[in-house]
């Protein structure tokens, strides 16, 4: 008799206790932390880089597109803080066929060096090449250490 008693005090003493609950639910929050952490410094990181091939993308494109005379017409990127244009020159604000890159709310445009003070990138019909040229950073916003910068050669060329 005394074998079934035991056996029956055993199962219900068997379980987590209250303070094994707590303890378990705390090591899951602070892992939970942990890994929004991380996955916030990579969506930063993944949006710096993500612009930046955007960026080269479109000089990439106004150039060709200059070069093979679509439109007859030069094309060229406007730089701003928060967007890059892609347009057939001259630049007309709003205009139907303007490409526009709006910037992630965790990238900016964070200085513009172009040669004669402008923010547009032109490229010229026969050589490709462009008369402002210089270098394009991209940062973060939260963090402008982390940045990328995009060089502008005078044949238009950009890295």
């Amino acid at each position: 008799m005394r074998n079934k008693k035991t056996r029956s005090m055993s199962f219900f003493t068997t379980g987590f206790t209250y303070i094994e609950i707590v303890i378990a639910i705390g090591i899951l929050a602070l892992l939970g932390a942990i890994g929004l952490s991380s996955f916030s410094t990579w969506q930063r990181g993944h949006a710096l880089d993500a612009t930046y091939r955007q960026a080269i993308s479109f000089l990439e494109e106004a150039r060709n597109k200059t070069l093979s005379s679509e439109n007859s017409a030069s094309y060229g990127v406007r730089f701003e803080t928060d967007k890059i244009t892609l347009f057939q020159s001259p630049f007309v604000e709003g205009a139907s066929d303007n490409k526009e890159i709006i910037l992630n709310n965790y990238v900016s445009i964070s200085n513009i060096v172009l040669t004669g003070s402008a923010s547009d990138v032109i490229f010229d019909k026969l050589s490709g090449e462009t008369a402002n040229y210089g270098s394009v950073v991209i940062s973060e916003k939260n963090n402008p250490l982390n940045s990328k910068t995009i060089t502008i050669q005078q044949n238009g060329v950009a890295r």
